[in-house]
């Protein structure tokens, strides 16, 4: 259904060492990656068939004045580089290449430069060879796009590039801010195993392959242009991309318009002419502060007649603190916002609009947005500290090229950003070769998915969680939980919303999407034994945590329990306290004094040694301990704590404790690097 009927050339490609891998940084600022030809030395490719088509490359030297490359006997190009320790001049040659026979090409340089030839290639350009491009807008709501119901005229040259595309009603962001929502895209694995130890994401790990990988290993050539300046180079986000950009890890670069993203795409494409290639392109609008370059700031004729004086530049934790901001100030910071999403969607049809026509028709495009923006709906502002729809729920339209026809998915089909790795690889016959989180939308299966993993933050305040469902989302907030609370010295900002949070978000409750789809009317939550939901908020909080995890569970009706757990341990976190639940060091472990009331799920985290054997004692009320009877006063010795999360069941007359070992599976970073990482981020304001 999805393929081609023709034969494709696979271009031709040297094979690259991690000895002679390298890169460059060009005068563009584009990471442009290679091999690395040391001054004097030749690289010599050998093609073993017989070929005929375009050698494509581009190249730069460490060199001042001109310099000749010289490709065996046959050709060479000549530039003048200008030396500059900063930047480097970078040219893309395009020659002609026809053997009849196998063939040794060889390249050298004079003036004995040390060279990096990158994305070399022999490719066959046809304008029937498929291309695709992804578009995201960063902080994009679902409703400020006109295809899902905008009410003002934000998007008119996205409604018109996408029609007839496919359009995801139910798309959500695998987390509440960009880091771990693109690192999840890019990889196809959920937010929690790409975490640190402190449940911060702070990008892609090494040994993480991404989208940019598998298209790079089925012969494509691939470039990411990345206005914001979180996604860089040392956060991982360049990995499987030979040409990356992303502009100066600073505060100002948030500022930058995003013309100044896409003024250095042209180039890469044009030196990509008719061959396949995947394309990433994000722009930072409309992420804060509001105001794009071609208004007035503070001004937008979506509200001509504002008279107040905020002005979109303000900062979102002055917001949230400020008792004198009214609703008409607060719609027009939304028309700004709006403003900056109109801004967007110019740029983007310009861009597009400058594509030559046999390569908008081959291209399979993706439009689609990493997360959203609160405006006060919840009594928050911004993204990343709640987890309602207004943040989660994202655009997402896929419009397939080359005459291809994407399958007809049932519109209410629950998507997660993770199912567009595997979604855009099996569309175009590229195998997906390990386990990853998201599932492929093209096969009928995934329409009746009845639930998306559980979308967590960990960090800038207690653990929060939410499971979406088809008509429910089910609500956890760690509500007196300490773990991913700012320091109030250190981060003074930070503490005062982590605190916030405490008075705008229940704890535990259940929201009927179907009749209250803006999240209104909390309900009770579902009790622990329907398990599904449970589980997967245990899960995704349990991957940065290594330990042993107990849960107690709540019976029919309110009731006090008191037990000892003797095992050697370096400290505790309490998980789904409330102020009558208390944990206290001991002697030889801790002591848990909980006042249980219907439906609870309490729990204490303790770090312990791999080998430990807990001993667990009841000192009063009733209870049983991993799903068999508990004597108070009798002390039961586990002999074996099982990895993973067991099945929690309810007894109605008894709490129900439950012991386990959580290993913490993630993809691990030395502490230093983590450390480095999140200082960055910090001082961008992007993690507290």
């Amino acid at each position: 259904m999805f393929a081609h009927h023709r034969r494709e050339q696979r271009p031709l490609r040297p094979s690259v060492s991690a000895t002679t891998s390298s890169f460059v940084i060009d005068r563009d600022g584009v990471r442009q990656e290679g091999i690395r030809v040391p001054a004097g030395a030749t690289f010599s490719w050998i093609i073993r068939k017989a070929a005929t088509g375009r050698l494509r490359f581009g190249w730069s030297a460490k060199a001042h004045g001109a310099v000749t490359l010289h490709i065996g006997d046959h050709q060479s190009v000549t530039h003048t580089f200008q030396s500059d320790a900063s930047a480097s001049d970078f040219f893309y040659e395009d020659l002609p290449y026809d053997f009849k026979a196998p063939a040794r090409l060889q390249f050298s340089a004079t003036n004995s430069a040390e060279i990096l030839l990158s994305d070399l290639r022999v490719v066959q350009p046809r304008d029937d060879n498929d291309a695709v491009i992804v578009m995201l807008i960063d902080t994009m709501r679902r409703d400020a796009v006109g295809l899902y119901g905008s009410r003002r005229p934000t998007t008119p040259q996205l409604d018109r590039i996408l029609l007839g595309g496919w359009k995801a009603e139910r798309a959500y962001a695998p987390a509440s801010w960009t880091i771990p929502s693109v690192a999840s895209l890019m990889t196809g694995m959920q937010p929690e195993v790409l975490e640190d130890d402190k449940g911060a994401p702070i990008g892609i790990p090494e040994g993480v392959p991404t989208i940019g990988s598998d298209f790079a290993r089925a012969g494509w050539s691939t470039a990411q242009f990345n206005a914001n300046p979180t996604l860089n180079a040392d956060n991982g986000f360049y990995r499987g991309f030979t040409s990356f950009y992303t502009p100066p890890y600073e505060m100002a670069s948030l500022m930058l318009p995003g013309s100044d993203t896409l003024k250095r795409v042209p180039k890469w494409v044009r030196a990509h002419q008719g061959e396949k290639f995947f394309l990433y392109v994000q722009l930072i609008e409309p992420h804060e502060p509001y105001g794009p370059p071609d208004r007035p700031k503070g001004k937008t004729p979506f509200d001509p007649d504002y008279t107040g004086h905020y002005m979109g530049d303000e900062s979102h934790y002055a917001l949230v603190f400020d008792k004198t901001i009214t609703p008409r100030d607060i719609e027009h910071l939304r028309a700004l916002y709006d403003e900056d999403v109109r801004y967007a969607d110019l740029l983007l049809g310009r861009f597009w609009q400058g594509l030559d026509l046999a390569l908008r028709e081959r291209t399979t495009l993706l439009y689609l947005s990493d997360h959203g923006q609160e405006f006060f709906e919840h009594r928050g502002w911004s993204h990343g500290p709640a987890l309602y729809d207004e943040v989660l729920a994202v655009p997402l339209v896929i419009r397939a090229g080359n005459g291809r026809r994407f399958p007809a998915i049932p519109p209410d089909t629950l998507v997660s950003l993770t199912d567009v790795l595997p979604t855009l690889e099996q569309f175009l016959g590229i195998p997906v070769d390990r386990k990853v989180n998201g599932l492929d939308l093209t096969k009928p299966s995934s329409w009746d998915r009845d639930e998306l993993p559980a979308i967590h933050m960990l960090t800038g305040g207690a653990a929060r969680a939410v499971v979406i469902r088809k008509q429910e989302k089910l609500f956890f907030f760690d509500r007196f939980g300490t773990r991913g609370i700012p320091d109030p010295v250190v981060d003074k900002p930070g503490y005062d919303v982590g605190m916030h949070l405490r008075e705008i978000m229940p704890s535990l409750c259940r929201f009927d999407l179907s009749h209250d789809p803006g999240e209104t009317r909390p309900l009770a939550p579902v009790s622990p034994t329907e398990g599904r939901d449970w589980r997967a908020i245990e899960a995704s909080i349990a991957h940065t945590r290594r330990g042993i995890e107990i849960r107690v569970l709540g019976g029919d009706t309110a009731q006090r329990v008191r037990f000892e757990v003797a095992v050697a341990n370096n400290g505790s976190e309490m998980f789904g306290a409330e102020p009558d639940d208390h944990v206290t060091a001991t002697a030889g472990g801790i002591a848990v004094d909980m006042w249980l009331t219907p439906g609870d799920v309490d729990g204490v985290l303790l770090h312990v040694a791999d080998d430990a054997k807990p001993q667990v004692t009841l000192v009063e009320g009733c209870a049983k301990l991993n799903g068999s009877g508990i004597t108070a006063g009798v002390a039961q010795t586990l002999q074996r704590v099982n990895v993973g999360i067991p099945r929690l069941e309810v007894d109605p007359k008894c709490a129900s404790i439950y012991v386990w070992r959580s290993d913490g599976e993630r993809y691990f970073r030395s502490k230093q690097d983590e450390d480095e990482a999140r200082k960055k981020l910090r001082a961008i304001g992007y993690v507290h």
